[in-house]
């Protein structure tokens, strides 16, 4: 026998301070805890008159850059700014809580470590 096709339960939305609803509003750039790329791409085109497609090919650039200089192993240091490089997790086992023993292989990690500029800038902010 088959069973009835039900409507879907309607949800009730979620209030604004539910972790739920600071997750989906982070993942639309609507969490203003956040900064997004299309906000540095409105910044710079603001600060340089240029049009936000200009603006957006120079951060699209600048990303490009910087991650095609990580991916051949070189240090990148931004002055004033930070400096990005690749370290490499060594490779480790360890035991699943249900007791199984799984081997984790080498990982490349970024780093990230801010210069002495930007840690003035925001300790004193």
């Amino acid at each position: 026998r088959a069973s009835p096709v039900l409507p879907p339960f309607p949800r009730p939305p979620l209030s604004p301070s539910h972790p739920a609803h600071r997750h989906h509003a982070a993942a639309l750039n609507q969490d203003p805890d956040f900064f997004s790329k299309s906000d540095l791409i409105k910044t710079v085109a603001e600060q340089h008159e240029m049009t936000t497609a200009n603006a957006g090919r120079v951060v699209d650039t600048v990303f490009d850059t910087i991650t095609d200089a990580l991916t051949k192993g070189t240090k990148v240091k931004i002055s004033r700014f930070g400096k990005f490089e690749v370290a490499v997790q060594k490779a480790r086992t360890f035991r699943t809580p249900q007791g199984a023993i799984v081997a984790k292989p080498d990982m490349k990690k970024v780093k990230f470590g801010p210069l002495k500029d930007l840690k003035e800038s925001v300790a004193g902010a």
